[in-house]
């Protein structure tokens, strides 16, 4: 692959929840739950060259292990808008947009999470990392061990 030449136009928080977790405790030596990431791709009507990433990223702690589980249930969901040069290859923006602009967007709304949890009643939560290289291959049925992760401890 060439070097893709991409612009981020901007980035938009469609919808966020954080509900705390009251079974929550923080003498816990791990915390997990579960985090699923949606990744969905649309291409502007006109113009192939801008395209839209949106990601719904749900955490949700472990029902009945709740003491050692996330101390937030989270939802959001993001978009990012892209521009690409016209010369780019329908498979190389698709797999950017899977991989390096989903990593992207996933640290944006990270901070959004980040700055809401600040403010909370458990103090400030980090979302755990995801693997977006893993996530595509699964998609394209290529060999990986998936893409939930178990992770976390509030940082």
């Amino acid at each position: 692959m060439s070097e893709l030449k991409y612009q981020l136009e901007r980035f938009l928080v469609e919808s966020v929840a954080v509900r705390p977790n009251p079974g929550y405790s923080d003498t816990s030596p791990e915390n997990t739950g579960t985090i699923s990431v949606g990744v969905s791709l649309a291409t502007h009507n006109e113009d192939k060259c801008k395209r839209q990433l949106i990601l719904d990223i749900n955490l949700q702690p472990k029902e009945g292990a709740e003491d050692r589980c996330f101390p937030y249930s989270i939802s959001i969901i993001g978009m990012a808008f892209f521009l690409f040069h016209k010369d780019a290859s329908e498979k190389d923006v698709e797999r950017f947009l899977n991989i390096n602009g989903s990593a992207m967007l996933f640290g944006l709304l990270r901070g959004q999470v980040s700055q809401i949890t600040s403010q909370s009643v458990h103090g400030q939560f980090l979302l755990p990392p995801c693997n977006f290289v893993e996530m595509y291959e699964e998609k394209n049925n290529t060999p990986s061990t998936g893409s939930r992760k178990k992770a976390g401890r509030k940082g």
